[in-house]
């Protein structure tokens, strides 16, 4: 990086970050959020500090979904999310699948408008969602009990037709209601995805939230911006990009946009850049 680079980068920051009060809530939140973010990106921080590193990173995930935005939905974790910070994909499966088999976790299908995708919930959230949320609002309440306490343990992303009808006795007409409840979703024929219900204003703030950071980046001379300067220019809002992206969580957007490899994390002397990814 040049110097002239680098006193572009370095200016805004001092003046901008000296504009406000060590006692302004959104200020002292962000850069909470600035130290987080960066040892979580650090490599190897979790697995070097924390017994079950991946159970932390899914705790911690849940934790940052921004539930003041979606109150009535569980928490929901990407899978990729997890790739984001642990460079073994391999182990990261491993975990979650063992995490699965012992109904801690569900596994659910979601389609964003770019790719197909693996969200997680835990199983005690998940439940008491579709009971408050679902159950309450719907004529079957047999039907949501037994997809509750019989089907859901044959979570491993899909089920098909042959299962439901002959192992749990489902009529053709009860599983049309699953999936216009929206805890089932079709793949094929005679295949089902497990899914969510009432997903859409997340898949709309979500599909937003993407799109300003990477029209952000690709707006940036050479596709990157500096990890302190886009936390410095979130608090002074200074685009319409920022407030969108920290609407959702600065957390939960970059590790969300990593895992899926929209974006990458480079180092340099002026500290950690994210770089959109052009290939």
């Amino acid at each position: 990086m040049s110097n002239k680079r680098k006193q572009i980068a370095n200016e805004p920051c001092s003046a901008k970050r000296a504009k406000y009060s060590s006692n302004d809530t959104e200020t002292i939140k962000l850069e909470k959020d600035y130290g987080k973010l960066i040892e979580l990106l650090s490599e190897d921080k979790i697995a070097e500090n924390v017994e079950k590193p991946i159970m932390y990173a899914l705790g911690y995930l849940k934790d940052v979904f921004p539930k003041n935005l979606f109150e009535n939905l569980p928490e929901i974790i990407h899978l990729h999310q997890l790739y984001t910070l642990f460079k073994n994909r391999t182990q990261v499966d491993l975990e979650i699948d063992s995490l699965r088999t012992d109904l801690k976790i569900l596994l659910f299908h979601f389609e964003s408008s770019s790719d197909k995708e693996t969200l997680i919930c835990y199983t005690d959230k998940f439940k008491e969602y579709v009971k408050n949320e679902v159950r309450d609002n719907c004529k079957n309440k047999v039907l949501i009990d037994k997809f509750l306490d019989k089907i859901l343990v044959e979570n491993h992303l899909t089920i098909d037709s042959e299962t439901l009808i002959q192992d749990y006795r489902l009529s053709d007409s009860d599983i049309s209601n699953l999936v216009h409840i929206g805890l089932l979703s079709i793949k094929n024929s005679s295949t089902f995805w497990f899914s969510i219900p009432n997903l859409g204003k997340f898949r709309r703030i979500l599909t937003s939230t993407r799109k300003s950071l990477v029209d952000l980046l690709r707006r940036q001379r050479y596709k990157e911006i500096n990890l302190r300067l886009f936390f410095d220019n979130l608090l002074i809002k200074k685009h319409k990009n920022f407030k969108t992206v920290n609407r959702l969580g600065v957390i939960y957007v970059i590790c969300d946009l990593i895992g899926n490899d929209s974006i990458r994390i480079v180092k340099s002397p002026m500290g950690l850049t994210i770089k959109l990814n052009t290939d």
